[in-house]
């Protein structure tokens, strides 16, 4: 049979397939694929899905794309036959592109996990975020999460609204600090997997109302089957009692002492190498930069209570990493990572955003910030939302997709 123009390449096909571990990558989807045949370079049970069409007419349309980027890695996921024909039903309407990449990438992470012989979380994705109402927001945006996604703006765009939105899924204490202003009411919704679709409809606030939560329709507080750790520079106080140093940044990151000390017992980092846990107490190894962590001949660890701040800030952060870590073992997990930047250096910068974009992290990040001066100037992995005061919400993928905005 001949080959159509849009069609993939063999190579294409064949690192579809390897890097999804030749498994569908539809989350729910139980059928496991084989590969590109290695000996006659045909592909067999399997299939490569087009996420953007090779067709202008043809399911979700062709983006915008020329042929060389249609028939290119990026616009391909690997599925089984069965959902391979599937996606494109009714002119592709259940599957959008932004979902189809999702997929793509979290089956890139199970697969990297079974490769290291570690236990690949459960299929899960946050999705998409509605802002019905959430003033400075702009009502009826939809905000669509990536692996990673980073919202930025200046101060009082609603940022923080809008990870508070999020936040409160795990902790209904983020929906209830504005459950007494009497001016603004939030009223939005979530879109997540378990691996199965999920529809959380959420309306907090004005003063005298209660919050309503639902979850398929059905009353549900906190959110079931889902966990948010929230990393916030605003939790952290200078403190020079090193004695319970475990209990302070147990306090500061929202969770419990045994939570924190599993975490950082049984979750071996990059960055975690420079903490352990002494009885009760927390000690950190203080490097200067990121060159000096441990590995060299001089290991000197101090007690929380005499770290700096900074030091404690970026602490709190790479707990909360191994928290996330955790967690998505056993739920849909997103890491709330709240002004990282205009606290640390560059180099500090760079190191930490290597940790949150490690590709085998099993878990979602959110990243909210008014500063991007220290960031890399490639942010191609990156879901780029920018809230503009005088526009409300714009959204823009930056993942190797098309350009998008509302």
């Amino acid at each position: 049979m001949p080959r159509r123009p849009g069609d993939f390449p063999i190579a294409v096909l064949r690192e579809l397939s390897q890097r999804a571990g030749n498994e569908c990558s539809i989350p729910w989807c139980p059928a496991s694929t084989s590969g590109p045949d290695r000996m006659s370079g045909t592909v067999s049970t399997g299939t490569g899905a087009h996420i953007f069409s090779a067709r202008p007419k043809g399911p979700r349309g062709d983006g915008g794309l020329n042929l060389t980027e249609l028939k290119a890695y990026n616009n391909g996921i690997w599925c089984c036959d069965t959902h391979g024909h599937y996606i494109d039903a009714n002119g592709g309407n259940g599957f959008d592109a932004s979902t189809l990449a999702a997929y793509r990438r979290l089956a890139e992470v199970r697969a990297a996990l079974r490769q290291q012989g570690r236990l690949p979380p459960p299929a899960g994705w946050f999705h998409k975020l509605r802002v019905d109402e959430a003033p400075p927001l702009k009502g009826g945006s939809d905000v669509y999460f990536g692996k990673n996604t980073l919202v930025f703006g200046e101060n009082g765009s609603g940022k923080t609204i809008l990870a508070d939105m999020l936040a409160g899924l795990g902790k209904t204490e983020r929906w209830s600090r504005y459950a007494d202003d009497a001016d603004r009411r939030l009223s939005f919704s979530i879109d997540y997997y378990d691996p199965e679709p999920r529809h959380v409809e959420t309306v907090v606030g004005p003063r005298g109302e209660a919050i309503s939560s639902s979850v398929d329709s059905c009353a549900a507080l906190p959110v079931p089957r889902v966990a948010i750790v929230h990393w916030s520079h605003d939790r952290f106080k200078r403190t020079d009692d090193d004695a319970t140093g475990l209990d302070v940044l147990a306090s500061i990151l929202g969770e419990d002492r045994n939570s924190v000390r599993a975490a950082l017992l049984t979750t071996r980092t990059k960055g975690l190498l420079g903490a352990r846990v002494v009885g009760d107490d927390l000690e950190y190894w203080l490097a200067a930069s990121p060159e000096q962590l441990p590995g060299s001949s001089r290991q000197v660890y101090h007690g929380f209570g005499s770290l700096g701040g900074t030091e404690q800030l970026r602490l709190g952060l790479e707990a909360s990493i191994a928290l996330a870590r955790q967690r998505a073992m056993v739920q849909t997990t997103m890491l709330i990572v709240d002004d990282i930047s205009g606290r640390f250096d560059e180099k500090w910068t760079k190191y930490l955003l290597d940790l949150l974009t490690d590709p085998t992290n099993p878990f979602q990040t959110l990243v909210v910030t008014a500063y991007t001066e220290h960031w890399p100037s490639d942010l191609g992995s990156w879901t780029m939302v920018e809230l503009v005061e005088s526009v409300g919400l714009r959204f823009e993928v930056r993942e190797d997709l098309p350009l998008m905005s509302i």
